[in-house]
């Protein structure tokens, strides 16, 4: 999309006759619009795909100019790759609405018409400026076109499926009914369609009060919810002992967050980055030249604190890990639940290695540390996909079918020319959602290219300054949780591990006759190191326990005349069904021993159910 923006004390224009059939019906009359920012807009090819990106540019310049008032005028003459009159007019209109909706007072020019038109620009500055907006090429994009440049691209030359049992073959159609997971990658790697209904978890994370939309926020920013913000915390402390206390290399680090492009090595790394950018405006005055934005990725601030450091062969691998926000501002389309979003947790880790042996072994300590703690939460990997320079693949072949057998889980291996990105190996652990989609919930990756243009060096043993291998790793929390939900909906699961499950049992006494023994029984579960709470309300055991299945709590523990006057409990255990009368202790040790090794957080909120708030969704 193209465009001229004319910072004007007024415009006036007239529809004469139409241009084009396309053209919308409309009044010929004269309108004078005073006081405007004036945006003269030529819709090129595929311009649907960067509405949002052209609002973001318009958005920036009505800022400059302090302009509330937009005047949209379709002007063919910017391009000669003009859009079809009827996608091009659609696009329009969906640039007046999406602005209208963000508090613009917004009019659009007739489409499709000649028109007369006067127009008095302000002589300031910032009265006259262009801009541009194209399409970002995918991966995909630039495959099948056959391009090469600068940027997060790289091409596919071939692909197969690593078996379970080590065998390397070409995808067959057995394979994909037999395999959850490779369809959807080759469709989403090689071209297909997915369904564009929502799935599973964005329903489940609003009801078990996880996350929502936040109204305040911009669009893709969620607010973490009680029950989700515990759970985060939980998951926050498996991955710190899983990550920082079980490597000896691994060192915990916090970075900012505004990043400033003026850096050489920033402004490499974010050609190779091609998501959105949030821009950071300043108050007071700023050079021109100064750019800031929200950090895409935990590569800047790492980087520099490696590149900061004088390091010895001797003392690799060094890896700096942190919890960070990161920000990157997906189209308004693209976003969906906890999968796609603008701001999201990212648990990071950048490790610095000597050489090609030391990186493939953190390569492999890394990603099966984020395995780990997706099994703990519940789930595992349905499938890996690993993309590879062939060189890096020959030699490392045998290690990557040894993960299949490990793992019993087929590999997707794509051969890639990678001359565009600075990964030469990487491997996803995907998930597939609800409507067959993957999530890819966690990766590592082999970089072979970011230590020169981040001057990342060590000293050998003769002294001699050498190029670093750098390890990437992580997982998005929100996309950790939005695995864990989709998978436990596809598997027909309502229930967490004991360890992460906000409340663990929850006591209900059969009516308000056995409460006392009720709260004796759930305090005393507490005191015992169980997250127990109490339903206290009037309505009936039925309505009771359905209550506590639809918040996912495992264990039912109901209590009534028989088990008061015999001093036990009645357990419902929804992992497996069974009902067995215990007594308090014998639950509080099975409960704590399948959270032995996991971190421990005590219960939340009140012991009463009916004192808990629903909070807002």
């Amino acid at each position: 999309m193209r465009m001229v923006f004319l910072h004007s004390d007024w415009i006036e224009f007239e529809p004469l006759e139409k241009a084009v059939k396309a053209a919308e019906e409309v009044e010929k009359e004269k309108k004078r619009i005073e006081e405007a920012l004036v945006v003269l807009i030529s819709v090129e090819q595929g311009d649907e795909a960067v509405i949002e990106e052209s609002i973001a540019q318009i958005e920036d310049v009505a800022g400059q100019v302090k302009a509330r008032r937009i005047v949209l005028y379709p002007w063919a003459h910017l391009s000669s790759n003009l859009e079809k009159p009827e996608k091009a007019l659609e696009v329009m209109k969906k640039l007046e609405e999406i602005l209208k909706e963000r508090g613009y007072e917004v009019y659009r020019a007739p489409f499709g018409w000649y028109k007369r038109f006067s127009i008095s620009v302000k002589g300031h500055p910032l009265s006259e400026l262009s801009r541009e907006v194209k399409k970002a090429f995918d991966a995909k994009d630039k495959a099948e076109e056959g391009e090469e440049e600068e940027g997060s691209h790289y091409k596919i030359v071939d692909h197969f499926i690593v078996l379970p049992d080590g065998k390397i073959d070409k995808v067959k159609e057995e394979y994909k009914k037999k395999y959850i997971g490779v369809s959807a990658v080759l469709k989403d790697e090689l071209g297909g369609e997915f369904s564009d209904e929502p799935p599973a978890h964005v329903e489940l994370m609003k009801r078990l009060g996880i996350a929502g939309r936040e109204p305040v926020a911009d669009a893709g920013c969620l607010r973490w919810l009680p029950n989700g913000a515990f759970m985060f915390e939980l998951v926050r402390r498996r991955a710190y002992s899983e990550i920082v206390e079980k490597h000896d290399y691994v060192y915990p680090i916090v970075s900012p967050t505004i990043i400033d492009k003026a850096d050489e090595g920033v402004r490499w790394l974010v050609d190779h980055f091609p998501e959105r950018h949030y821009k950071v405006i300043p108050g007071g005055k700023v050079p021109k030249e100064k750019e800031l934005f929200l950090k895409t990725a935990g590569d800047y601030g790492v980087f520099s604190m490696h590149r900061d450091t004088t390091y010895s062969y001797k003392d690799l691998p060094v890896c700096l890990a942190e919890l960070e926000v990161d920000y990157r501002y997906e189209q308004r389309g693209e976003l969906r639940g906890m999968h796609r979003i603008r701001e999201f947790h990212m648990q990071n880790m950048h490790t610095i290695c000597k050489d090609i042996e030391q990186g493939w072994k953190v390569f492999e300590d890394m990603w099966k540390s984020i395995a780990n703690v997706f099994e703990d939460m519940g789930f595992g990997a349905d499938i890996f996909v690993v993309y590879s320079e062939r060189d890096i693949w020959e030699k490392k072949k045998d290690d990557i079918l040894r993960w299949a057998k490990e793992y019993n889980k087929p590999i997707i291996v794509f051969i890639v020319e990678a001359k565009g990105v600075y990964m030469a190996a990487w491997i996803d652990l995907i998930i597939v959602d609800s409507k067959g989609r993957p999530i890819e919930a966690g990766t590592a990756q082999l970089d072979t290219r970011s230590s020169e243009p981040w001057k990342m060096f060590y000293v050998d043993e003769n002294g001699q300054k050498r190029k670093a291998i750098i390890v990437h790793a992580g997982f998005g929390m929100e996309r950790a949780f939005a695995a864990m939900l989709e998978k436990f909906a596809r598997e027909g699961r309502a229930y967490y591990e004991d360890w992460l499950a906000p409340i663990q049992a929850r006591v209900i006494p059969v009516s308000r006759e056995y409460l006392d023994y009720a709260e004796d029984v759930a305090r005393k579960l507490n005191s015992l190191g169980v997250r127990a709470d109490l339903d206290d309300s009037d309505e009936t055991l039925g309505k009771k326990v359905r209550r506590a299945h639809t918040e996912w709590i495992r264990y039912l523990v109901v209590v009534g005349a028989q088990e008061k006057e015999k001093g036990v409990i009645s357990v419902t255990d929804r992992a497996d069904g069974s009902k067995k009368e215990m007594n308090v202790e014998e639950l509080a040790e099975k409960i704590r021993k399948n959270c032995e090794g996991k971190p421990f957080v005590r219960r939340i909120g009140p012991l009463y159910v009916s004192r808990k708030p629903v909070f807002g969704m």
